[in-house]
This record gives structure tokens, C-alpha cells and sequence, in this order.
């Protein structure tokens, strides 16, 4: 229904006036990874290579205004962005974006930014918390002993439905920030994996859950990537300043080096951030940051709350166009308004009942 609707709406007009509507505003793509491993796994966190480098081409022939982010950010504040103007984002660094995007993007010469979290791609060990997803939902249907996995106060749990894997696998994270650090982690990951019949190191060997090496991401430099901060620990310590600080300066330990400048453009990992903190980033000479709140940036827009545009596997072509001209952002300040209606009126009828 919602692709019919899409498609009725392109037809009569309406995605080229909202394109002419929005013009003003900064459109900021936000990409995470590549899927290496059979079928697919993820909608917003990978996309197929095909997909990444259909969608490139689609952006290389649209008419869009392709910017470097810093330029971008630089041209919002001044308010001189060309119409339409838009931005690529790449999260965390996979190394499927070293192995697929970066071809991609290579191949229509467009300029794009990927944050990129460092211990994972400095030690090279497979996010510990992707593995664990990806095995349990992997071993949906059978039984997994979590006490005899060393887990305290854990039993057997039956993988039959997405509730009790979710909970089996927090409880497993929970169990690897607590007790357990990245060689900790890999470790367990395999135990996991030989409880639920699978081959750990088979995993491993296809660098399916690998952020890029410090290599790669030096390669990705040369060839025109622009690396920016995503902390060092893929975590925002929102109540703790020093915390903070210390992710970013690990984070920026690592990267500058490897940029051969100094680094100022932030993404907040998966998205956590409070306003409260905006000052502490200030202080740390952060310029920019993005968000995974949906829309597109005007004048207005608080350049460290940045809205981007999610794109993933299971977004179509017709719905990545009705995001990036304009015209689901209208909707949804058409939308805003009657909520609040909504939501004053159901407030005041509650206050006189």
C-alpha cells in the first residue's frame, strides 16, 4: 500500500514539488554495512552489494549535489547549500564497506564519510554483540544450556521464538561488558557457536562481523574515504563526562593518525544522545553530529543533532526517492501539528475525567 501510494504520488507530480519545497535543506544518507554471508542478515545494518551500488548509481544520475559531509555542514551554517544537497554516511567502518561500498562509490566518484569505531578494527575480533545475534537467531529451534556457558544465575532456554532469543542474548552481552574483554569475548563467541552446531572459525575466516583493519581503513584514506569519529568503543557515556572524552580521545588516538588531520565531524553510536553532552562535544572541538532520527536538515537544524535518511535492504527505490526529495519530510511536518492536537486534547480530557 504504502509503494502504491509512493509510486500515485511520483506520478502526479508531487515527489518534483517537494523536491522544490525542500530544496534549502541538507540531505544526510546514513549506510552501515555490507552483508558477506548467505541469504541476508539485517535490513538497516547491511545491505546486499547490489543494492549499495544500484542505489550509487541511482544518486550518480538524480541530480542530486553530492558534498563532501565537512563541506555540507560548512554550507548549512552559512546557508549557501546548492538545492537538493546531499550527503553520504557510512557507520562503524565494516569491512564490507572496505570490500563493496568503497568500489561503489569509487566508480561514480562520489564522496562519502564513514564513522568508524576503533578496539573491534584495531584488535580485529568480530563485534561480539552481532555474533551473538547473529548464532542465536541462527539456532532458532533449539536449546542452549546458558549456566554451562558460565553465565550466573542462567539455565537452559528454548530459542523457539524472537523474545526468548533477544533475552538469551542480552543476557549474554550483559555477561561480555561485565565480566569478559574482546579476547574474552572471541573466545566465548566460539563456545557459543559450538553449542549451537555452527563453525565458529569458518565465521571468523569470512570477516562477516569485522570492522575494517587499521590497513584498509589507511587504503580507504588514500583512495579518497573520509574517516570521522564514532568513539573508540562503539558506546556515549551520557552520565559520565570522563568516560566520554576518553571514547573520543581513543577514537581520534587511532584515526588521526591514519586521516593525517585533525578529526571534528561525530556520529552517536546507535544513535544514543541527550542535548546535555552538546557542550562537552563543543569543548572537544566536535563540528558536526549525526543522529538515526529520520529527516532533512534546514537552517535551523542543530548541527549536533543532524537527522539523516536511512537507507537498507528492505527499503525500495520508489520510497529512498520519496525520503530524499522531500516529500515523506513534508508529510511529516504535516503530521506534527495534529499529534499535538491529538495529544493536547487527550492530555485535557484526562485532567477533567
Amino acid at each position: 500500500m504504502k509503494t502504491r501510494l509512493f509510486k500515485i504520488a511520483k506520478a502526479l507530480g508531487l515527489f518534483a514539488l517537494s523536491r522544490r519545497l525542500t530544496q534549502g535543506g541538507l540531505r544526510i544518507l546514513c549506510y552501515h554495512g555490507i552483508w558477506l554471508g548467505e541469504g541476508h542478515y539485517g535490513n538497516f545494518l547491511f545491505m546486499s552489494p547490489e543494492k549499495f551500488a544500484a542505489r550509487m548509481a541511482f544518486l550518480a544520475r538524480a541530480g542530486y549535489p553530492l558534498l563532501p559531509l565537512g563541506e555540507a555542514v560548512e554550507r548549512l551554517r552559512a546557508g549557501s547549500l546548492p538545492a537538493g544537497a546531499t550527503a553520504i554516511t557510512i557507520d562503524d567502518g565494516w569491512h564490507g564497506t572496505y570490500r563493496h561500498m568503497l568500489p561503489a562509490l569509487e566508480a561514480h566518484r562520489l564522496p562519502a564519510t564513514v564513522y568508524v569505531t576503533t578496539y573491534c578494527a584495531e584488535k580485529q575480533y568480530p563485534v561480539f554483540d552481532l555474533v551473538v545475534r547473529y548464532l542465536l537467531d541462527r539456532g532458532a529451534g533449539q536449546e542452549l544450556d546458558l549456566a554451562a556457558l558460565g553465565i550466573a544465575g542462567a539455565g537452559r532456554v528454548r530459542l523457539d521464538t524472537p523474545e526468548a532469543r533477544g533475552a538469551a542474548g542480552e543476557a549474554i552481552m550483559a555477561h561480555g561488558r561485565e565480566a569478559l574483554d574482546g579476547a574474552g569475548c572471541h573466545a566465548f563467541g566460539a563456545r557459543l557457536a559450538a553449542a549451537l552446531g555452527f563453525d565458529y572459525d569458518a565465521l571468523v575466516a569470512r570477516r562477516i562481523f569485522h570492522l575494517m583493519s587499521p590497513a584498509e581503513l589507511a587504503d580507504a584514506v588514500e583512495r579518497g574515504f573520509d574517516i570521522q569519529l564514532h568513539t573508540h568503543r562503539h558506546r556515549t557515556p551520557l552520565d559520565d563526562p570522563e568516560a566520554l572524552a576518553r571514547e573520543i580521545a581513543d577514537n581520534r588516538a587511532r584515526l588521526e593518525p591514519i586521516a593525517k588531520r585533525r578529526l571534528h565531524h561525530f556520529c552517536y553510536p546507535s544513535g544514543v544522545y541527550e542535548r546535555k553532552i552538546w557542550p562537552q562535544l563543543e569543548a572537544l572541538e566536535i563540528e558536526s553530529a549525526t543522529t538515526i532520527e529520520q529527516g532533512i536538515n534546514f537552517a535551523d537544524a542543530p548541527v549536533l543533532g543532524l537527522k539523516r535518511l536511512l537507507d537498507g535492504q528492505d527499503v525500495e527505490l520508489i520510497e529512498f526517492e520519496a525520503e530524499l526529495c522531500g516529500f515523506i519530510e513534508l508529510t511529516r511536518r504535516l503530521r506534527r501539528p495534529f499529534r499535538r492536537s491529538v495529544g493536547g486534547t487527550t492530555a485535557a480530557e484526562h485532567a477533567a475525567g
